[in-house]
């Protein structure tokens, strides 16, 4: 498959459809029509050199509708099996996901939901439900996410998919992490670990050592995580997954910060930050950013800290991930907190609780609660501070974490 259609008859021979011959011989003019617009956005569209990555595969999207409208499901899902990104290798539908396309992957997904019901293809139905529960996820819209996943699960299981079962249960695990029910996600994912190691599958097997990881720092179990995230590299650089490379070294320079080593974590947030660019992963690329904010405010570079959140912020709403957004806000709040700038650091603050709130992040939640409380209490507003500061001793034992006695440090 070429990077990117060159040319109609060329591109229409890999994906294994005369489309052209077709055109000639049917009848019915509202399918001509659509055959025609397919030809014409495989052959004529050319992008400007400046174009997004959206723009330059935009003529394999908007194919991929007329194929839909023309009842060629076939060859619409053979679209989607383009490769637009050979560093990453993944299909285009994953692609648009990898650049943090987020809204389009909603539109193409909810497409393949209506065929996959239009023909009972139940394997297309349950992958494709998956799918629209990891781009919930990557919005922050867990609850969603992990119904998805759930009825993914489900799909999957009439047709005993074994693959897709034990993917749905690991997405099941991230899902409940993520609402910080940490015992379920515990369970879901080390369910799906056990079972890809079992079926020798070192890419999954990899993602499920990372989520794993992802859980022992909720219980400060920093060492555990390290040790996770260093098989869960190994694995990615064995089998040159670079996103799972970038993933696993951001999630390193986590695990070395807890532990005391933050040189050591600037640097592993700092080539997580490298290979998101180069392979054009948004996502990654606004975590990164986020963890060398957290490091250098550590360090007392409270500016450079903000500059790097803020550049967190303005990727997570582009993208539109409402979890990164939060965290770049409260980081952001924190950080003003430290030069004086109370009254804006508050704004920033508050924006970030409204949005884990929105979210259901309620460890998150409860952090901010926190920092609020926090604040108040500093500036002599205590009886407001003990509200803060309730509310958040309240949502620590509703999720089993212990808080501070009490506001004052």
């Amino acid at each position: 498959m070429k990077t990117y259609i060159l040319g109609v008859e060329a591109t229409l021979e890999e994906i294994g459809v005369d489309i052209l011959i077709k055109l000639k011989i049917v009848k019915a003019s509202w399918k001509r029509a659509h055959y025609r617009a397919i030809v014409n956005w495989l052959k004529k569209y050319t992008p400007s050199e400046k174009a997004s990555n959206l723009e330059k595969v935009k003529g394999y999207i908007e194919a991929f509708y007329h194929c839909c409208e023309a009842e060629e499901y076939g060859i619409a899902k053979n679209i989607l099996s383009a490769c637009p990104n050979p560093s990453t290798r993944n299909e285009l539908h994953t692609q648009l996901g990898l650049w943090a396309y987020y809204q389009q992957q909603l539109w193409i997904y909810n497409q393949l939901l209506e065929v996959a019901c239009n023909t009972d293809d139940l394997a297309l139905q349950g992958n494709t439900l998956g799918n629209l529960g990891n781009v919930y996820h990557h919005l922050g819209y867990y609850r969603q996410a992990l119904k998805y996943h759930q009825d993914s699960l489900a799909t999957h299981q009439k047709i005993n998919d074994r693959l897709a079962i034990v993917r749905d249960l690991g997405n099941i695990g991230r899902a409940y992490n993520s609402l910080s029910n940490y015992p379920e996600a515990i369970k879901y994912r080390q369910l799906a670990l056990d079972i890809f190691i079992e079926m020798n599958n070192l890419k999954e097997a990899g993602t499920a050592l990372g989520g794993l990881g992802a859980i022992c720092y909720h219980f400060n179990k920093h060492e555990q995580m390290l040790q996770y995230n260093q098989k869960y590299l190994d694995i990615s650089r064995q089998i040159e997954d670079s996103f799972g490379e970038a993933s696993a070294l951001g999630n390193l320079g986590v695990a070395y910060d807890c532990l005391g080593y933050p040189q050591e974590a600037i640097n592993y947030h700092t080539d997580s930050l490298i290979i998101a660019r180069k392979i054009d992963a948004s996502s990654l690329e606004s975590t990164a950013l986020g963890n060398l904010g957290i490091l250098y405010s550590k360090c007392g570079d409270y500016d450079q800290a903000i500059n790097y959140h803020q550049q967190q912020l303005s990727i997570s709403r582009r993208i539109r991930s409402r979890q990164s957004e939060a965290n770049a806000l409260r980081n952001i709040g924190l950080n003003l907190v430290k030069k004086g700038e109370i009254t804006d650091a508050i704004k920033n603050l508050q924006l970030a609780l409204n949005i884990f709130r929105e979210t259901s992040s309620k460890h998150y939640e409860a952090d901010i609660l926190e920092d609020l409380a926090r604040i108040y209490y500093d500036i002599n507003q205590h009886i407001l501070a003990q509200e803060y500061f309730a509310d958040a001793v309240s949502l620590f034992k509703e999720l089993g974490f212990p808080s501070q006695e009490n506001v004052k440090s």
